[in-house]
């Protein structure tokens, strides 16, 4: 786990180092595969000991950060925050935090910096495999003993080929990362049924190549590649090679047996639980953790250690190998995680306990709670779900297709909806996907299936729908414009990036060139509405200050000192010429442009809080509900009827 602390720590002093997590994979597969192996073959395996050593292993030190995470996270973090921590906690103290993960952003996504139990995905997987691999070798050697080892190895050959071909999914999936923890197992039964020691030339030769091959993937992999896929077999097969070779090859006798490497594993579970917590909840106390600060990343390391020794000595050890109330051990262990679930229940249904906060606090954070409208009843067209209100079945219709700022705007159509006589609504919007036509998206986020193609969806239904008088495209395209794989999709099979000005940029917008175009030539109005001032200045989460020193009371007001917001220059130097581009090509393509920046900011200024000092924001990327329901009149034209 060294590497996975260095790789978290100074990510660019050890760019594979995320490869540490593999190894764990094949050693612990190897060590539990030997005593359930052991022990079956002994024939005194025993469900009940088993999982009780587990507990025993796994329960306390996890118990105490979680705990601690929680704790500490009652004072720093906001009430979305505290939400979405105790929903992370929930579910690592059930062992499903690799669940949880894959209906989130990725390992690499700047956001997971912010999740201080993110690492945990890796100990979920291990114990998913410690509840299913014990009964299924048990059934195994009842029912087929003798080829037991050729189903194993089965399994690990099917676990392998299911992630050959990496997305996002397979990272925390533990079909895909199986394999791993198999490979270990298979090791033991192989160097059982031939006990002779290799040769010396053998040992010193397998020590070798594992050797290479693990640094070979620590030197070569970074968060660029697809993994794990077979590039994993440069970790596990280093890890196989190195544990094969046995205890008196060179390597394994003057390194890895040393007294200094023996310390660091004892002390390695405690230490893995620690350092990822330590590092999340600097980075959110310091509104991020650039790689400059290498004092504080180093002083967090070396807190890690001296934590992970007191949690060592002072609690696992005690429970784990103290001979006295063993079985009350195991109980208490229980009803501790089973309390910190019952935690992360209460906070859920306490929506973040703001209460634990002052007012100012709790009015900012608000902000960040974003409540789109779901009171749209739905239809379907061509397979996708789109959403629809009529106000009256004579009236013409209003088609919208965007992302999720086009949701961000169902507030006001809806106000608009109860006090003006409007156009019908039909609105096909999918968070994360860009509202052009052509596009396949992995399904990394729930919300994503069905949402292939949308946009050419839209297209066909205003195409078939005579009522369809006008069409509004709406989008964060800075956002969708700024992301090498385009938010979450279309990496595969079509490949295409979105970045502005990079590869594929200029393809994008003769996309959206013809489009617009497309709606043209059927006949209807097209409204080309562009993106909403963005960046983090204009998120009021981000001009609260946090400071540790002011422990318990370390959330302050604007540390702006004063007016909050972000001039419009700095704005136009990151997005302006996309602007540009996108007014530029609406107009050639006959949409009449709607220009957030002109109706939300000054010549000079865009604000982040209104005349009443109430949040614009939600977050970085869009408005607040009540704001837009009050105040956002620019969409108003396109769904009043044509005069």
């Amino acid at each position: 786990m060294l590497a996975v602390v260095i790789f978290h720590a100074f990510p660019s002093l050890l760019p594979g180092g995320f490869v540490g997590v593999d190894i764990f994979f094949v050693i612990s597969g190897y060590l539990i595969g030997g005593i359930i192996l052991g022990s079956l073959n002994a024939g005194n395996f025993s469900f009940r000991n088993f999982y009780a050593r587990r507990a025993r292993r796994i329960f306390p030190a996890l118990i105490v950060v979680l705990a601690s995470a929680f704790a500490f996270g009652w004072f720093a973090l906001l009430p979305d925050e505290y939400l979405n921590l105790s929903r992370h906690v929930r579910d690592s103290a059930i062992f499903i935090e690799n669940f949880r993960l894959l209906k989130e952003v990725s390992y690499w996504d700047a956001a997971a910096q912010t999740k201080p139990l993110l690492h945990l995905w890796s100990l979920a997987i291990e114990e998913q495999f410690y509840l299913a691999f014990p009964l299924l070798m048990f059934l195994m050697f009842k029912a087929a003993r003798r080829y037991w080892l050729t189903l194993i190895s089965g399994l690990a050959i099917v676990s392998f080929f299911a992630g050959l071909h990496p997305s996002m999914r397979d990272f925390y999936s533990p079909l895909t990362r199986g394999w791993e923890l198999l490979a270990g197992a298979i090791l033991w039964s192989l160097a059982r049924q031939t006990p002779d020691n290799p040769g010396r030339v053998l040992r010193q030769l397998s020590a070798t190549a594992g050797l290479i091959l693990l640094v070979a993937g620590l030197a070569s992999l970074h968060n660029g590649v697809p993994y794990p896929g077979w590039r994993a077999l440069l970790p596990v097969g280093g890890a196989v090679l190195l544990i094969a070779a046995g205890t008196r090859a060179w390597v394994n006798r003057y390194v890895l047996r040393h007294k200094i490497a023996v310390a660091i594993g004892l002390i390695s579970y405690p230490l893995y639980l620690w350092h990822w917590v330590l590092l999340a909840y600097a980075y959110i106390i310091n509104d991020g953790l650039p790689a400059e600060t290498w004092k504080l990343r180093g002083g967090l390391a070396a807190l890690a250690f001296v934590l992970a020794t007191l949690t060592y000595f002072l609690i696992e050890k005690p429970i784990r190998f103290g001979k006295r109330w063993q079985t009350g051990k195991v109980y208490f262990l229980l009803a501790a995680m089973a309390a910190i679930y019952a935690a992360g229940w209460w906070v859920r249904l306490r929506d973040g306990v703001p209460e634990r906060l002052p007012a100012e606090i709790n009015n900012a954070a608000a902000a960040n709670q974003l409540k789109f409208s779901r009171e749209l009843t739905t239809a379907v067209f061509d397979g996708y779900q789109y959403s629809c209100l009529t106000v009256n079945p004579q009236s013409p219709s209003t088609l919208f297709v965007g992302d999720s700022n086009l949701q961000m705007y169902i507030p006001r159509l809806r106000f608009l909806a109860e006090k003006e006589p409007i156009n019908n609504l039909i609105i096909f919007a999918t968070a994360s996907a860009i509202p052009l036509p052509g596009m396949e998206y992995e399904k990394i986020y729930p919300w994503l299936n069905g949402a292939d193609n949308y946009a050419g969806k839209a297209l066909d239904f205003a195409r078939q729908n005579a009522a369809v008088e006008k069409v509004v495209i709406v989008a964060n395209w800075t956002a969708r414009f700024s992301s090498e794989d385009g938010a979450a999709g279309s990496r595969e099979p079509t490949k295409i990036r979105f970045k502005y000005g990079g590869e594929n940029s200029s393809m994008m917008l003769d996309l959206l060139r013809a489009y617009i175009a497309d709606f043209r030539q059927a006949g209807k109005k097209v409204y080309l509405v562009l993106s909403i001032p963005t960046g983090n200045e204009l998120a009021k989460r981000y001009a609260l200050e946090r400071n540790l020193t002011d422990f318990p009371a370390m959330i302050h007001g604007q540390n702006s000192g004063g007016k909050s917001g972000v001039n419009r220059e700095i704005l136009a130097q990151r997005n302006g010429e996309l602007e540009a581009e996108l007014e530029r090509i609406g107009k050639e393509a006959g949409a009449t442009l709607i220009k957030p920046w002109d109706y939300l900011c000054s010549p000079d200024w865009c604000d982040a809080s209104d005349a009443n000092g109430l949040p614009i924001y939600g977050d970085a990327y869009h408005l607040t509900g009540q704001f837009v329901r009050d105040h956002v009149a620019y969409l108003d034209e396109t769904v009043m009827p044509e005069k």
